[in-house]
């Protein structure tokens, strides 16, 4: 017989800690029921909003006890709440102690951050060299288009040279502009494409669907890109941006490299499914389906909670250049493009989470099914 006494504690601790560390609210109310009914109760309820936790249960004696307990404070830890679903599974499988439970939950809430201030910063200076890298943008030094020598503050930079930066950025035009290409572009794209382009001339950077892919080489653009090399260099950069982004969010370091995998295969698909004419809604759906299944697949083979891999698969997919400049075209008061491109934004976001969605429920859905099956074929 339990001490009906202890266990509201652990019960809400565990609610707790999953809410204060960035989990869902269906997690902490399937957690709480899944360590209830392990402990042996058969009436367990629990409600969850973002500020709050609602827990009750039927004691031995027919009494229903409940508490309440205010969430006061927010942050992302997906380590943490790893570690409490590893707990609270543990506890399905073996029978476990009140006072073992609760000790072992109080660990976790001792446990400090395992990232100094110096390592988030490094961690947030790679993601964002990734994510500057795979969408084009440059980095503050480079050749200029005439062919001279690296200018000390960039083509934007408020010295004498300004006035033949705007020069040529007004013989470029406004869709076409790009400041000059820049040693890392020339370097990477001879490694990866065996081709040196001509720096000399009017270098300049198509944008294509908003990723600045650069053009082949027509005379105007200096740097030519084979889709070999190109699919290459996003899959490398999406790596280093997802996996940045992993330890930011305080991932556990052994879902550092098959969900940074997941995040740039995901993209890499996606940029593929566009270089396929596929439309955008179609392609953010397909991208987001596939990562979906293999971020479900990888958590249920490494025993890991799926939000770790389902956040970091389609990280890469978010359309925050899409709501950016619709915000700057509104702001230059140009509505009518700028509502059409929120409106094309916010169709992609809705076709990544019906993609998710679609993926997480077959997966299921197969799970289940052969779940259903003996190893010789044959039903239950």
């Amino acid at each position: 017989m339990f001490d009906d006494s202890c266990y509201m504690e652990p019960l809400h601790l565990a609610g707790r800690l999953i809410m204060e560390n960035g989990g869902e609210t269906c997690r902490v109310e399937e957690t709480v029921l899944r360590m209830g009914h392990a402990f042996g109760f058969r009436e367990v309820e629990c409600f969850a909003v973002p500020s709050g936790l609602f827990v009750s249960y039927r004691k031995s004696d027919g009494t229903i006890e409940t508490a309440v307990k205010r969430i006061r404070r927010k942050g992302i830890d997906l380590t943490r709440i790893d570690e409490v679903n590893a707990i609270s599974r543990h506890l399905e499988q073996e029978k476990m102690s009140c006072q073992e439970v609760l000790s072992q939950l109080k660990a976790v809430e001792r446990r400090p951050s395992r990232l100094s201030p110096l390592q988030m910063a490094g961690a947030a200076a790679m993601s964002t060299a990734g994510w500057s890298l795979m969408f084009g943008r440059r980095l503050p030094r480079g050749v200029p288009p005439d062919g001279g020598q690296p200018p000390g503050r960039g083509a934007g930079c408020r010295s004498g040279r300004r006035g033949r930066a705007d020069a040529h950025a007004a013989r470029l035009g406004d869709d076409e502009r790009c400041a000059g290409h820049h040693a890392w572009r020339y370097g990477i794209g001879h490694f990866l494409c065996g081709q040196r382009g001509d720096v000399g001339g009017a270098a300049c950077c198509r944008r294509t669907g908003g990723h600045g892919v650069p053009a082949p080489a027509d005379g105007r653009c200096g740097m030519s890109y084979e889709p070999l090399g190109q699919g290459l260099w996003y899959f490398l950069t999406s790596f280093v941006g997802t996996l940045g982004f992993a330890i930011l969010l305080h991932a556990p370091k052994r879902a550092w490299l098959p969900a940074s995998l997941i995040g740039a295969m995901t993209y890499t698909l996606y940029w593929s499914l566009k270089q396929l004419s596929l439309d955008e809604a179609a392609s953010m759906f397909l991208a987001a389906l596939f990562g979906s299944l293999l971020a479900q697949f990888c958590a249920r083979k490494m025993r890991m909670i799926a939000t770790i891999f389902l956040l970091l698969s389609v990280v890469a997919l978010v359309p925050g250049l899409g709501l950016y400049r619709c915000m700057e075209q509104l702001g230059h008061q140009q509505y009518a493009l700028g509502a059409q491109t929120g409106i094309l934004t916010m169709a992609g976001i809705l076709m990544m989470a019906l993609g998710i969605g679609v993926g997480s429920f077959l997966f299921k859905l197969v799970v289940s099914g052969t779940k259903k099956i003996m190893p010789g074929g044959k039903q239950k």
